[in-house]
């Protein structure tokens, strides 16, 4: 898939690691929902920190959060060539030739 959004609700979670499984190269996976609701279980504040801890940490996406109501995590599976430029360094960059 080129997209992939995703309403963090808990019953999504079961899913979610199926859909990155399914995102392409250059894929976007949108997550929204991600900050504290007094609605939300008490598992659920440790399922979204750990969603946003393996995005943010995972040499796969390349990731943006948005600081709103809602709030909104974007994904970007990276391309396999920047994948290995990402791996000498968090957020380096290939050197333009």
């Amino acid at each position: 898939f080129d997209l992939i959004c995703c309403d963090a609700l808990p019953d999504e979670f079961a899913v979610i690691e199926t859909a990155l499984e399914l995102l392409g190269s250059g894929g976007l996976f949108v997550a929204i929902g991600l900050l504290p609701d007094p609605a939300w279980s008490d598992d659920y504040p440790a399922r979204v920190a750990k969603l946003l801890g393996f995005l943010r940490d995972s040499p796969l996406y390349q990731t943006a959060e948005i600081d709103c109501s809602a709030g909104i995590l974007i994904a970007v599976r990276l391309p396999a060539r920047a994948l290995a430029t990402r791996r000498r360094g968090r957020r380096s960059r290939a050197p333009r030739q």
